[in-house]
């Protein structure tokens, strides 16, 4: 599992996702800080179960719980937006 030498992260005014591509795939790490964390277990049952079971799984650190999802399918795909939302709600016209 070797990084290709490069990530990218979004980040406005607090870092938002980072996409890392391995060999023939890509990933999406997500942190989520407490508030994040609140919002999950808010909505636990609307989630997706295998979501939920990488984020009972994830270890949690001072600055939050780091999530690596990959990203080589529409449902995988789908669960990385699901948490990206909780992060950042969409704006109304956006």
């Amino acid at each position: 599992m070797g990084l290709h030498g490069w990530s990218l992260r979004y980040k406005k005014s607090r870092a938002f996702c980072t996409l890392v591509p391995e060999y023939r795939s890509l990933f999406a790490v997500v942190v989520l800080g407490r508030a994040e964390r609140n919002k999950v277990e808010e909505r636990r049952d609307e989630l997706d179960p295998d979501l939920m079971t990488l984020y009972d799984e994830a270890k949690t650190f001072h600055d939050g719980k780091w999530l690596k999802l990959g990203m080589s399918s529409t449902k995988e795909w789908e669960r990385v937006t699901d948490l990206l939302a909780l992060k950042r709600p969409r704006r109304a016209g956006v």
